[in-house]
């Protein structure tokens, strides 16, 4: 059976070369990620209806369970609702980025890098869409110090996000 002519082209090495290179994104690619960027931003608001419909309905009792004698709530019915409040506030982080990466999109500078201005790569994008750091600039962040501070890796270091060994 003979193989898509589309199907050979993803899998050929320039393929692969082209879409990890930083470089512009063509107006079909636009396309494609702003549609993926409100698909994702559809299922996190369903998410967050879903999530708050549990946590408001009778009085956060099914996150907290019943309260003892002395109303206190069990460590394991807090631990649930600090899991859901993490959850909320993951998601609105990503709400936050979603509608960041729109706002560049209208603006013309979706795809460049907020902190170098330097086009990310297309796989990149793909991956990660409301990302709006290169690899290579993430990459610094990641390397930040506890202190905030960012700067060469120090020798024997370990790739612990936002911490050095």
């Amino acid at each position: 059976s003979r193989r898509a002519p589309d199907a050979c082209w993803r899998e050929s090495p320039l393929h692969s070369k082209l879409t990890s290179m930083p470089r512009r994104l063509t107006s079909p690619e636009l396309a494609t990620l702003a549609i993926r960027l409100d698909r994702r931003w559809d299922a996190l608001v369903s998410e967050l209806r879903a999530s708050l419909t549990v946590a408001v309905a009778d009085d956060c009792a099914p996150i907290l369970g019943p309260a003892d004698a002395q109303g206190r709530h069990s460590q394991q019915n807090d631990a649930m609702a600090d899991l859901l409040l993490a959850n909320l506030e993951h998601a609105l982080h990503e709400l936050r980025a979603i509608k960041v990466a729109k706002e560049r999109m209208r603006g013309g500078t979706y795809g460049l890098c907020a902190r170098c201005e330097q086009p990310q790569a297309p796989a990149r994008l793909f991956g990660s869409p409301a990302d709006e750091l290169c690899a290579t600039c993430r990459d610094a962040i990641d390397w930040t110090d506890p202190r905030g501070e960012c700067g060469r890796r120090p020798s024997g270091a370990t790739r612990l996000k936002g911490s050095i060994a």
